[in-house]
């Protein structure tokens, strides 16, 4: 390998001095080629780099290396309302589905694909113990469904009974109190006990009010979100306090309970929320990253999730389910809050496909209706779990091996040279019992890429040392340790030592493919070997001293973020906008 001589070292850093400067006239030059540019020069300013010069080595062909998943145990959870072929609600449509019905034919197709796709029914009961981490009586089938309906049609009763014996599944009803027995076309208490008797109903909470209409300001508007509003006191000209909105709560739970159960004899352990609405789309708090809602504006102030899920336990409910919102439909699994299930509504514009895209091999990321994760993105296995960053906020989650947040931690000293944008955490790496934090600097003045040594534990997040690193490190997509060195990788699949900031090796593309453009992510060690993953080619690359592909290993998606211990390693797979944690283990 002969090296460039300081001269030409000169003669090129000169050069591309030149030619960055000539770059910035450029009205249209992009933010991401401006940032090509400035990396580009900061690379060639590195004169300790290996800038290597003379004819490339023959190539060999990379020997195949093959990985496997380790598929996450989850439950596909269906949400029906109306089964008739003439509805009686508006199309305008509640739970996020616009035709909330479909016909008893078409009802029965569902299941009948689902059959033929594999899919094997479970009970509200298995599903409960798989969720709450209990062990069951027989495995949970590899594609398990469960079937629920919300508020109380009494079309269910002869139209669905008679299609759930015949598939040998079982359904659960959450109805509304307030409506049983008084509205036309919902059940009555006669019917309710003959589901029951029926052997294929469950039957549980969807509130005494459900979807009752609450005044929520003083303009006398009216919000179909009862659950998760504050309610206008109009006596008072004020709205309730929270001490007030949880007594009102709890008072509904328990009239529900104290109601039914008599009638049904048995317990209501379980709720589904009317709208899926649980106070998770609140009004942004100041300075909050509209990000971080995909429908804020339901509720009319923060905090309620928590104090609705303590009315639940406090009236004896254990589970409560919600609705995916559009966009983050999930299969419901550990990793799910035990009060906020997902489940996917069906309506006439079903299409099975909705069910076989929920089949994941991994720990859905966010959690339902994103009220926990803005931007999930780095992760770390630690222990007895899991960490995940946000790139936008300054925060830091902690899960469990199943998935659950458990904990989270904010560090609004990594905002310190952001002037308010995003944290742009691009890796966590776990150090002991301690934990590095690296952020780029992204596209404003004055901020730097950081690393930062982080203490978390229960009473808070201590930072113990914060550095910046050289300005070539900037776009730095993640970070692993080798060999008790800190390596890190560019997106255009360049290997750096965090420490040194000088560069180990670049991959070497084959002949005639020179698209870098954010293109890999990664890095992750297989056998001993750095490897990076082609974004591109789906495939996981490991390359020698000198950035030559020994390697190759097919992965499908488009992984981003990776982790690893032992012979398991981790990565978010981003495909259709969707966040999975995967588990590989090296080797099939």
């Amino acid at each position: 390998m002969r090296f460039v001589n300081a001269n030409v070292r000169k003669r090129i850093v000169i050069a591309a001095f030149h030619c960055y400067t000539w770059i910035g006239t450029m009205q249209e030059l992009s933010c991401s080629g401006l940032r090509r540019a400035i990396a580009s020069v900061s690379m060639l300013a590195l004169f300790a780099s290996p800038l290597v010069v003379g004819p490339t080595p023959a190539r060999a062909t990379p020997a195949p290396v093959s990985f496997s998943f380790v598929r996450a145990q989850a439950i596909t959870t269906l949400l029906f309302h109306q089964v008739t072929a003439q509805p009686i609600t508006s199309a305008a449509g509640v739970d996020n589905i616009q035709k909330p019905w479909i016909s008893p034919a078409e009802f029965e197709k569902v299941l009948t694909d689902a059959e033929a796709a594999g899919y094997r029914y479970v009970t509200l009961d298995e599903a409960t113990a798989f969720f709450h981490g209990r062990t069951l009586a027989k495995p949970l089938p590899e594609k398990a469904l469960l079937l629920t309906f919300d508020d109380g049609y009494a079309s269910v009763l002869p139209e669905v009974t008679p299609i759930l014996k015949r598939h040998h599944a079982q359904a659960t009803m959450f109805f509304e109190g307030v409506l049983t027995g008084v509205k036309a076309g919902r059940l009555t208490v006669p019917q309710l006990q003959a589901m029951q008797a029926s052997g294929v109903w469950e039957l549980q909470s969807h509130g005494w009010m459900g979807h009752s209409n609450l005044v929520i300001d003083a303009n006398g508007t009216k919000s179909p979100y009862w659950y998760a509003n504050l309610a206008w006191r109009a006596d008072e000209h004020r709205l309730e306090t929270p001490a007030e909105f949880s007594a009102r709560i709890r008072a509904d739970l328990h009239r529900f309970r104290t109601t039914f159960e008599p009638e049904l004899g048995r317990k209501i352990t379980m709720f589904a929320y009317p709208s899926g609405e649980f106070g998770q789309n609140s009004p942004l708090e100041r300075g909050g990253n509209p990000l971080a809602k995909l429908e804020a504006g339901h509720s009319n102030a923060s905090g309620l999730p928590q104090l609705l899920h303590a009315a639940l336990i406090a009236e004896g409910f254990d589970t409560a389910y919600a609705v995916s919102i559009p966009g983050v439909s999930v299969a419901a699994s550990r990793a799910n809050d035990l009060f906020a299930i997902p489940r996917l509504g069906v309506g006439a514009d079903f299409s099975y496909a909705r069910v076989a895209a929920l089949q994941t091999s991994g720990i859905q990321l966010p959690e339902i209706a994103e009220d926990r994760f803005t931007d999930p993105g780095p992760v770390a296995k630690i222990d007895d779990g899991f960490l995940v960053a946000s790139t936008t906020q300054p925060i830091v989650y902690k899960l469990s091996n199943e998935g659950r947040v458990e904990g989270m931690w904010r560090l609004d000293a990594l905002m310190d040279d952001r002037a308010g944008n995003p944290s742009l955490i691009s890796a966590i790496i776990p150090n002991g019992n301690d934990t590095y934090v690296v952020q780029k600097s992204g596209w404003w003045p004055n901020a730097m890429p950081r690393l930062t040594l982080v203490h978390f534990d229960a009473n808070g997040a201590t930072i113990r040392e914060r550095k910046a690193l050289p300005a070539a490190l900037n776009w730095l997509v993640g970070v692993t340790e080798r060999n008790g060195t800190l390596v890190g990788l560019t997106d255009n699949g360049a290997f750096w030592d965090i420490a040194s900031g000088k560069m180990i090796a670049e991959i070497a593309l084959p002949a005639g493919d020179t698209d870098r453009k954010e293109r890999f992510s990664g890095p992750v060690i297989v056998g001993s070997e750095l490897a990076a993953y082609d974004r591109k080619s789906h495939a996981i690359l490991t390359i020698d001293s000198q950035g030559t592909i020994v390697s190759s290993g097919q992965l499908p998606g488009d992984l981003t973020y990776f982790a690893e211990r032992g012979q398991a390693f981790y990565a978010v797979d981003e495909a259709d906008k969707r966040h999975i944690l995967q588990t590989f283990k090296k080797g099939s």
